[in-house]
C-alpha cells in the first residue's frame, strides 16, 4: 500500500505489478524465517562491532550512507516540486483566464486523478507549469540579453 501511494503521488503512475512481497502477512514462512535471521545478524553486529571489515560491515556502512543520500534526494526533490508548483499557482492566480482554462482541461479527466498517461491530454497544464518555470528563473541560471531590444517602448 505504501509503495502504491508513493508511486501514485510521485510518479503519477501505479506501482509496478512485479514488486514481490507487498505485505509481510503474505510472505511465505521460509522468507519470514530468513528475514528474521538477517535482522538478527544485523542487530547482533550493530550491538557487537568487530575490529576488521567484512562484507556485512561494508553493507552496513553503505546502508547508513544510502539512507543519508536518499533522504537528501527526497528532500531536494520535494523542495523543488513544492517551489515549482507554488510559483506556477501564484502566477495562475494573477491570470484568471489561464487558470480557468487549466481547470477546464483537468475537468476533462472526469474527476479521475491525473496519471502520467494523461500528460498528452493535459497540454495546457504542462504549458502553464513550463511557463511558471521559465518565469521563475534561478539566480544560478541568469538570463542575459545578447543584444539590445525594445519591447513596448522599454
Amino acid at each position: 500500500m505504501l509503495l502504491s501511494t508513493f508511486a501514485a503521488a510521485v510518479f503519477l503512475t501505479p506501482a509496478p505489478k512485479n514488486v514481490p512481497f507487498r505485505c509481510r502477512a503474505t510472505l511465505p514462512a521460509a522468507w519470514r524465517r530468513l528475514s528474521r535471521w538477517i535482522d538478527e545478524q544485523i542487530e547482533n553486529r550493530l550491538a557487537n562491532p568487530i575490529e576488521h571489515v567484512d562484507m556485512l560491515q561494508v553493507l552496513l556502512d553503505s546502508r547508513r550512507d544510502l539512507i543519508a543520500e536518499l533522504a537528501i534526494l527526497i528532500a531536494g526533490g520535494y523542495e523543488t516540486v513544492v517551489a515549482s508548483v507554488s510559483w506556477t499557482l501564484a502566477l495562475l492566480g494573477t491570470n484568471p483566464e489561464a487558470l480557468q482554462r487549466l481547470i477546464d482541461e483537468v475537468d476533462t479527466l472526469g474527476g479521475a486523478a491525473p496519471q502520467y498517461a494523461d500528460l498528452n491530454r493535459l497540454a495546457w497544464v504542462k504549458a502553464c507549469f513550463d511557463e511558471g518555470q521559465r518565469l521563475q528563473g534561478h539566480p544560478f541560471h541568469p538570463r542575459i540579453a545578447l543584444q539590445d531590444d525594445v519591447i513596448d517602448g522599454y
